[in-house]
């Protein structure tokens, strides 16, 4: 069955986060967005367009087009005839945070900040290779644990070194950061000698990026990595080659994390480690085959980043009046919930059960008499809450609907400028700080959550500041720093 104002949602809102991208980066001219394009809330607003863009966007077809098997066997994935809806969420929601901003920067356009604000840092390539191989040392470390059907949720921290634990609880909001500086940075090479002699560098940095992705089976940051290595062997390299090698970058790109994901399981106590490694590695070669590898596509299209999936279920089961929370402000507990630490977690459920996903899991009865589902045993635990496709709108639309995601367009909105213009004050006060307004960046592009996961980032990322102000201290390291901003 075809939904038209579902396709015509879809394709508005790819087509207009694709205008707002193109004319933040200054190849369209939109007169509402041309005072945010010179303003120090642009990165933000690029992240945002980017975020609506993936998730928004061409993906959600996949949702409309296909049957597929993780769309029959479980029921909080799509409610195809609620699609159109959904976009119409969309629609409202992210140019009302985009205009939020450019408010902002119409009012702070005479500011102290906005007059110095040259842009985000061009961060050494020397920095950014130690951080990216510090995050490739704990992805080997952690490969065989994360992700696994067996392990507790944290488990693998116990895997790593004592001097590695206070990283490693930075690891997942952080670890695209030196994937996005050293797109910056490539962006801005001119094409030179000098500019090329760096660029090698930055294929450092993209492969230990890679390498990192793929252990903890990132398929989407891996794509994002491959396009980056792309990028800068465009700078001295014929695009023809590129049209062979590229797309060939890509597929491997998907096909390995994917095939990982087929051996998630931990090694078994006592398991010698030449046994696990054979299993390992014939899942991973079953994971490979083709028609395994186009039956995870087809699945991957049908509901991952297809943010208007997942807000589809929500409008329904309001409608069904399944969700009957009418709090355009319920959603905070939710968010503020996950910033705490679990011995907090413990005292304060009602805050955590005020999720879309636990508010799903009650209206369907999930685990209750008479529930069963299709690839789930019987008996499941009591508090199994179900996985669904998140977005940062999740907790809105289940606690408020439409007024919820204006009450959190225009509240997170606020938040999110006061905390990035907090960062651009402290990375022009100290260089070293690059970490927290990319590690924001990271965030806002392409997180399942903003409100809560911001705080989460800048809770966690206070070791990686420190390793980063220590490298900076160092006196070739600091002379690299200096030669980057005089290119």
């Amino acid at each position: 069955m075809l939904y038209p104002l579902a396709f015509f949602g879809i394709l508005a809102n790819s087509l207009l986060a694709l205008v707002v991208l193109l004319a933040l980066l200054g190849r369209l001219a939109v007169p509402l967005l041309s005072g945010l394009k010179q303003s120090p809330f642009q990165p933000l607003a690029v992240a945002l367009a980017l975020h609506w863009f993936f998730y928004f966007g061409p993906m959600n077809f996949g949702a409309i087009l296909l049957n597929s098997e993780v769309q029959n066997n479980y029921a909080w994935i799509v409610r195809k005839p609620m699609m159109a809806e959904a976009s119409l969420a969309s629609l409202i929601a992210y140019p009302l945070l985009l205009l939020v901003l450019a408010g902002l920067a119409w009012w702070l356009r005479d500011s102290p900040l906005a007059r110095r604000w040259q842009g985000l840092p061009l961060v050494p390539p020397n920095q950014l290779i130690g951080v990216a191989a510090l995050m490739a040392v704990m992805a080997v470390l952690i490969a065989p644990y994360i992700a696994t059907r067996s392990a507790d949720a944290g488990a693998f921290y116990e895997k790593v070194p004592l001097f590695l634990t206070p990283f490693i609880k930075g690891l997942f909001p952080l670890e695209a950061i030196p994937l996005l500086a050293a797109s910056l940075r490539v962006f801005c090479l001119p094409r030179s000698t000098a500019a090329t002699g760096e660029a090698p560098r930055y294929l450092v940095v993209a492969s230990l990026q890679i390498l990192t992705f793929i252990l903890l089976r990132q398929r989407f940051l891996t794509l994002l990595a491959v396009v980056l290595v792309g990028l800068v062997l465009s700078r001295w390299l014929k695009r023809r080659q590129l049209v062979v090698g590229v797309p060939i970058g890509l597929l491997l790109a998907y096909a390995i994390p994917t095939a990982l994901r087929f051996g998630r399981y931990p090694p078994r106590p006592g398991q010698p480690l030449v046994d696990y490694l054979a299993l390992s590695t014939r899942n991973f070669i079953g994971g490979l085959l083709p028609g395994q590898m186009i039956h995870s596509a087809l699945n991957d299209f049908s509901y991952n980043k297809a943010g208007m999936a997942s807000i589809s279920v929500l409008l329904d089961l309001r409608q069904a009046d399944l969700l009957r929370s009418n709090q355009p402000l319920g959603w905070l507990p939710a968010e503020i919930f996950r910033v705490f630490p679990a011995s907090l977690k413990a005292r304060l459920p009602e805050w955590g059960s005020q999720g879309a996903e636990d508010l799903v899991s009650r209206a369907l009865g999930v685990g209750g008499p008479g529930w069963s589902n299709w690839g789930l045993p019987e008996v499941i635990p009591k508090d199994f809450v179900i996985d669904m496709m998140e977005t940062p709108w999740l907790n809105a639309v289940a606690n408020g609907g439409l007024l919820g995601v204006l009450c959190f367009a225009l509240i997170t909105g606020l938040l999110m400028a006061a905390l990035w213009w907090a960062l651009c004050h402290l990375v022009l006060w100290r260089r070293w700080s690059w970490v927290l307004p990319f590690g924001a960046l990271f965030v806002v592009g392409q997180g399942p959550s903003w409100f809560g996961d911001l705080l989460v980032m800048l809770k966690v990322s206070l070791p990686w500041l420190l390793l980063c102000a220590c490298v900076a201290a160092y006196p070739r390291w600091s002379h690299s720093a200096r030669t980057t901003q005089r290119q």
